[in-house]
This record gives structure tokens, sequence and C-alpha cells, in this order.
């Protein structure tokens, strides 16, 4: 059987009608996925891996859940020794793509916090990190790193084998132009 094209569907919906036909399940096999489709699929499913470069343990599984400050509350947050699990709760879909941003950016006060914590007991755990996972999660975790050492005026978190885009770098000066306006206006005149 053919393949009934979207707009097809779509417009007997619009009027009112009987939806064509469908096509025979085993079509469904054979049908394209775009890379939208899938695309799609990782954003609402996101996840972001933060691996601690000099810990050469391997991950404990299942990892200690976290209560992360910030994160949305439709994802876990697991610290699996070596690295950070942070993955939705539930497959269902409800998550957003700003419940991955939230999330994300949380993520990097707990790694700060876990460096610290390393520093105090003369560790090297935490001073370089490796990211993984969906890419927009990815982006926002380095943007916040940044914008938390400047804050901070601190030397930021050292991520291998992340290249900032152009993108990414005019994301970081709308966010640091934006916190010194605020500043700015706390301070008056």
């Amino acid at each position: 059987m053919a393949e009934i094209p979207k707009k097809t569907v779509w417009e007997a919906i619009a009027a009112g009608q009987s939806l064509p036909q469908v096509p025979d399940i085993n079509s469904v096999y054979e049908m394209e996925v775009t890379p939208q489709e899938v695309y799609h699929l990782l954003q609402r499913w996101a996840y972001l891996e933060v691996w601690d470069v000099n810990n050469l343990a391997l991950p404990s599984a299942p990892g200690k859940p976290l209560t992360v400050v910030g994160a949305s509350p439709l994802y876990n947050v697991y610290n699996c020794g070596s690295k950070l699990v942070a993955g939705v709760r539930s497959l269902e879909g409800q998550q957003t793509l700003r419940d991955s941003e939230m999330t994300a950016a949380s993520l990097v006060e707990v790694v700060l916090g876990l460096r610290a914590e390393a520093q105090l007991r003369g560790k090297e755990n935490w001073q370089e990190i490796q990211l993984g996972g969906l890419d927009r999660m990815v982006r926002v975790f380095w943007v916040e790193a940044q914008v938390r050492a400047e804050l901070k005026k601190e030397k930021p978190l050292e991520i291998l084998h992340y290249d900032a885009s152009q993108d990414d770098l005019d994301i970081l000066e709308q966010r640091l132009n934006a916190l010194g306006a605020r500043r700015a206006e706390k301070e008056g005149p």
C-alpha cells in the first residue's frame, strides 16, 4: 500500500472527514525517518553526562540519587562516582527543552561543589570534566559554567573536547551583559 501524505491526513481531520485508510502496519518499518524526527526524540528524552576526567574508576551503578536545587522535577540526577548523569524521570514525554536546560544549568553548581570538596581533601578530582549528551544541554552547561566563574571571579571549569561555537560565545556575551545591567541597576547612580 502506498504511503498517505501527512498533509492529506491533516486536511481530513480539519474538515471533519473520516481519515484515509491507514497503511498496513508492516509498511511502518519501511518508512523513512528524517533527521528532524530523530532530533525531536532526542530532545524529548534528553540526558547529560558529566565525567570527571581525572577519575579513572568505573562509574558505580546505579549511582546515588541527588536532589539538585534548580533542576527540573521531571529529571533524575545521579552521582555515579566518576560521572554525574541527568536523565528524564519518565518516558511519558512531559518534559520540555526548558526542563533539560534548567537541569543542565543546575548541574554546574554540583560539579563546582564536588571540585571544592576534592580540593579540601587535597585531591585532583573534578578539575577537568568532559560532557556528553544532547547538544543543547551541553551548551547550557558550558555557558552556565562560564557565567558562574565570572560571577565568582574564579577560573572556569576546564571542559575537555568542547570547542565553543560563535553562537555559544554570543549567548555567553548576552548573559554577561544582562548580568552587568542588573548589577548596575542594583548599585544605582
